[in-house]
């Protein structure tokens, strides 16, 4: 959400530049798509750090030697004793 508002922010700044020819008004809207731009990035970054760890989670492939198994895996498989 904060993102997509920056960028909106951006572009309002960005059209009241090319109406009025002010060119401050064209800097803070090249700072405001700098913002918006960081703001993407880091936001992508966490998203595939936790898609990583969810990955890691479920695959025991993708899990390093000695890793614990994780909780999303089934329980193991019991037997009848007689």
């Amino acid at each position: 959400g904060f993102m997509i508002c920056l960028q909106q922010l951006a572009c309002i700044f960005r059209i009241a530049a090319c109406i009025t020819q002010n060119e401050q008004i064209e800097r803070c809207a090249d700072i405001l798509d700098c913002v918006a731009d960081s703001v993407y990035c880091s936001v992508c970054a966490c998203m595939q750090t936790q898609q990583h760890e969810q990955i890691k989670l479920r695959d025991p492939a993708a899990r390093a030697p000695g890793e614990i198994q994780g909780a999303m895996q089934p329980p193991s498989r019991q037997t009848m004793v007689s």
